[in-house]
């Protein structure tokens, strides 16, 4: 019961912190101008903390009684004491909040290029390295005579997004509206979306364009999957100890739900996705009759969906920018590295479903034996450093590193296992097999 209750516990934990709100609502404010930050809203207080300017964001938790002060967290963790700096907010400049009660006016951009700068005049040394172009939108924070300082959502290719700010002519702008952090986020959302279709289909193929948005949408639904595998499963699992198998459902729920979120190009890395992906999604059938078939179940979807995106991610069935043998290579490698990970995932599910009845569990392991060993010999090679040479040509000197490549002999040693397990629910015995490998240079 003790071990139950502390199961339970550390379960809670996680799904409290899970369901953490990471976006609770702060203001951003900037700091274009070297600022300190005071251990009390006081500036005759220590200073704790010091920004050097140069557009520096600033979330800000909360004020001071005054509203001259805001409160910035440097350090909250866990099982430390919190540590605050508090800001005179005279010394920086506002830009907003992603509270939906913050609504800011909210403009378009109407000249081709606009340049934003860090302070409200037009000085060319204060000009921002990033520009804004013809029919952004953007919202106003704060203003200084004619100037307004704006803040644009942009999103990266990656899918994540971020906030760029700077002061600029407010008649280089035309109002629209007013609006919510949200709904400056569902604008540049939907802008986003469009120009990654067209690049993605300018790049890929028409199906991968269609396909790439399905397997992101299957990741996010399948990492909610693989948390609510953590309530539905914590009983049996208990019960066959293998909780800590169960526990691994929250870090792929975090990673799945990245990618859903994040990954909004097609990329190389849903490689090593995707068997996480059919692992989740096979889950299930290790605890019912199916899991004598496992093995066929998690292997044909993992290698299936897998081949089927690396096929559209290369491009094998159109032209592309490298030859088709290079495409093809390409494929084999890269379908072979997720397959070693398929295979590495399996064999640990593997060796703990009883042949003979199908119970997934951590049966009792008994006597571990050595049953015979191997010797192989190969060649590797090192680079050796040989030294230095200066040489001067002219008024430069040139220096140069010199190395050369030293073959040697390799003795590598194989030795195999196996291990007695008894099944917890039929009691018939079987063997795991296992091997460890040495190698020593000779």
């Amino acid at each position: 019961m003790k071990r139950m209750k502390l199961y339970l516990m550390i379960l809670m934990m996680l799904f409290v912190w899970v369901s953490c709100d990471d976006n609770k609502n702060v203001e951003t404010w900037l700091a274009y101008d070297p600022v300190d930050g005071y251990a009390f809203p006081s500036d005759t207080s220590k200073v704790v903390k010091q920004w050097k300017g140069e557009g520096e964001q600033i979330a800000i938790t909360k004020h001071d009684s005054t509203d001259q002060w805001g409160c910035f967290v440097i350090s909250d963790k866990l099982f430390s004491k919190m540590e605050v700096a508090w800001i005179p907010l005279d010394k920086l400049v506002f830009g907003g909040s992603n509270s939906p009660k913050d609504r800011l006016e909210t403009f378009v951009v109407v000249p081709e290029t606009l340049e934003m700068y860090n302070h409200p005049k037009g000085d060319k040394k204060d000009v921002k390295q990033v520009e804004l172009s013809q029919n952004d939108t953007v919202q106003v924070t704060a203003r200084s005579n004619s100037w307004v300082h704006v803040r644009k959502l942009y999103y990266h290719k990656t899918g994540h997004h971020t906030n760029r700010y700077g002061w600029v002519l407010e008649n280089r702008l035309q109002k629209i509206d007013t609006m919510s952090y949200k709904e400056l986020d569902d604008i540049a959302a939907v802008k986003a979306q469009k120009n990654d279709s067209a690049q993605m289909e300018e790049r890929y193929s028409s199906l991968m364009a269609k396909s790439h948005p399905i397997y992101r949408k299957a990741a996010t639904w399948i990492g909610w999957a693989a948390l609510a595998m953590l309530a539905v499963f914590l009983a049996p699992a208990f019960v066959r100890s293998k909780f800590w198998n169960l526990i691994l459902m929250l870090p792929a729920f975090i990673l799945l739900k990245l990618v859903g979120e994040e990954c909004i190009m097609p990329s190389w890395f849903m490689m090593f996705v995707i068997p996480i992906m059919a692992y989740v999604v096979t889950y299930p059938f290790l605890y019912f009759r199916t899991s004598l078939s496992y093995v066929w179940i998690y292997l044909s979807l993992s290698i299936a969906a897998t081949a089927y995106y690396l096929l559209l991610y290369l491009n094998i069935l159109n032209n592309g920018n490298l030859s088709l043998l290079w495409r093809i290579l390409l494929f084999v490698v890269m379908l072979c590295v997720s397959v070693a990970e398929t295979m590495f995932i399996y064999d640990r599910i593997e060796r703990d479903i009883c042949p003979y009845c199908g119970y997934f569990a951590r049966h009792s392991k008994g006597s571990k034996r050595k049953t015979g060993s191997s010797v192989s010999y190969g060649t590797e090679s090192r680079r050796v450093y040989d030294g230095r040479t200066h040489e001067i040509v002219g008024n430069t000197e040139y220096i140069t590193d010199h190395y050369h490549d030293e073959k040697y002999q390799t003795e590598t040693t194989t030795t195999n296992y196996e291990t007695d397990r008894t099944c917890m629910r039929c009691g018939a015995q079987f063997v795991n097999m296992s091997s460890t490998s040495f190698t020593r240079r000779l």
